[in-house]
């Protein structure tokens, strides 16, 4: 289990029961494509998250009845990165398929 590996067993069932606690409510997941930041940072180019991770993003927000809020740090001209732009129009692609 990734967060009580992350939090340690106490705060992980903290966050368990809170989580059963709200399950029947609206929810979001809020993630972003950048593997170490919200933000641009130069260091994770040719790092960002693929259409296949953001693919498995949206199955398990749709297994959890979720939406997905799903972040793009623009660079510093505010521009979206080249590697967001195809990752999310494959993914773009691949969901207008499923139609």
């Amino acid at each position: 289990d990734r967060v009580r590996e992350r939090i340690g067993p106490e705060a992980a069932a903290v966050a368990h029961r809170a989580w059963e606690g709200n399950r029947a409510k609206h929810n979001e997941i809020c993630d972003t494509l950048q593997p170490s930041s919200w933000g641009y940072n130069k260091a994770d180019d040719g790092h960002h998250k693929g259409p296949d991770e953001v693919m498995r993003m949206l199955e398990r927000a749709w297994e959890q009845n979720c939406n997905l809020l799903l972040n793009t740090g623009p660079l510093p001209d505010g521009a979206i990165h080249p590697e967001d732009i195809a990752t999310l129009r494959e993914v773009g692609r691949r969901l207008g398929a499923t139609r």
